[in-house]
């Protein structure tokens, strides 16, 4: 089963509202909802959130076995699908305090309860592939746990928005984040963009800088950050499945671009292709786009990492090395009226192959 429904109520001049979701994809366990109320009367804005999520994923296995049928024992193919499932019980109370229309300080404080859930589904085949039968059963999971966190942010914006993503100004968030609990772990956020218009074009900048630090920082229950997403540094996505680049097989390690700290620049020429007459080099009252260049670097690296600046093929796949990754192409940003912008790209990741192994990806996301 599957379905979703979403409401927002609010008064009439939009003082007091409240948000709801309920959805369910799959099974019963698979349902999930939230509720959120905000108040915004006066110049502190508060409210609170409760939410139930469950996160489901899963893994196959196949082995031979031997079932008995009516006192004969029979050789099977097994092949068995576990569901793990992962739920989110979570209560929050946030809040902010508007500086001016375009700087502010947010607060938020939550905790958290998870707990699990494990079903192994059995199929049963002959040596000839024929399907007898099956069973399913519930396994034993592990323990839950609980989590309290509570951050503190300073926020600014003063960008101009145009059709896909900011032309001018700038925007900026600087956050320090505390986890208790089950976890002793602190995070730091530093999230810079600045944006230049210089008709007919927009050069947009951005540095970005997530770090966990804490005895828990790289335990594993919290996973590493990771600097593949094409959102941070595009032209990472097929690491290690491209057979003709240097990158795999005993020259790189995929565990490279993963950290509890990643730093990542970009920047972009951005030029309103399709649109408003105003912004655009071609008028259309319906399509919205805007060309781009790129570049985009980054590194991730752990507590202990060796950083150099250049990549060294001797080091092999020693992951305690850890070195810059850059890639650089050309993307178009795509408004698809209002509800969402599309951003089919193709880059050339340099140590992925470079210009010999150029990678097409896709963003559903706004410009930064």
């Amino acid at each position: 089963m599957s379905g979703s429904v979403n409401m927002i109520f609010s008064d009439m001049v939009g003082n007091n509202q409240v948000y709801s979701a309920l959805s369910l994809n799959g099974e019963i366990y698979d349902f999930g909802g939230q509720v959120a109320y905000i108040n915004q009367r006066g110049k502190i804005k508060f409210g609170a959130a409760l939410s139930h999520i469950p996160y489901l994923y899963g893994s196959m296995f196949i082995s031979s076995d031997t079932i008995t049928i009516k006192d004969e024992p029979i050789p099977v193919v097994n092949l068995g699908i576990d569901y793990m499932r992962m739920f989110e019980d979570n209560i929050s109370l946030f809040a902010s305090y508007p500086l001016s229309q375009t700087r502010r300080f947010e607060a938020n404080m939550s905790s958290s309860w998870y707990y699990y859930r494990i079903d192994r589904h059995t199929y049963y085949y002959l040596l000839d592939g024929f399907n007898i039968g099956g069973k399913r059963e519930k396994l034993d999971a592990p323990r839950g746990s609980n989590y309290q966190q509570a951050s503190f942010a300073y926020v600014s914006d003063n960008s101009y928005f145009g059709m896909t993503a900011p032309m001018q100004g700038s925007r900026s968030r600087y956050q320090i984040e505390k986890y208790f609990g089950s976890l002793d772990i602190y995070t730091t956020l530093i999230d810079y963009r600045h944006y230049f218009r210089i008709r007919p074009v927009s050069l947009a900048f951005r540095f970005y800088n997530y770090a966990m630090y804490g005895k828990d920082a790289e335990s594993g229950i919290i996973p590493p950050f990771y600097l593949g997403y094409p959102w941070l540094i595009r032209g990472y996505e097929n690491i290690g499945y491209s057979g003709n680049n240097f990158m795999t097989g005993e020259t790189f390690n995929l565990s490279r671009l993963s950290g509890s700290r990643i730093m990542v620049a970009n920047a972009e020429v951005r030029l309103p292709f399709t649109g408003p007459q105003r912004l655009a080099l071609i008028k259309s009252n319906l399509l919205f786009t805007d060309l781009n260049l790129f570049f985009d670097a980054g590194i991730a690296w752990n507590r202990g990492s060796k950083i150099e600046f250049i990549h060294d093929l001797s080091k092999g796949v020693d992951g305690s090395y850890r070195f810059p990754v850059f890639s650089t192409g050309a993307s178009i940003r795509i408004n698809l009226f209002g509800y969402l912008v599309l951003e089919p790209y193709y880059a050339f990741p340099f140590q992925n192959g470079g210009f010999r192994n150029g990678e097409f990806g896709l963003n559903f996301i706004p410009g930064w």
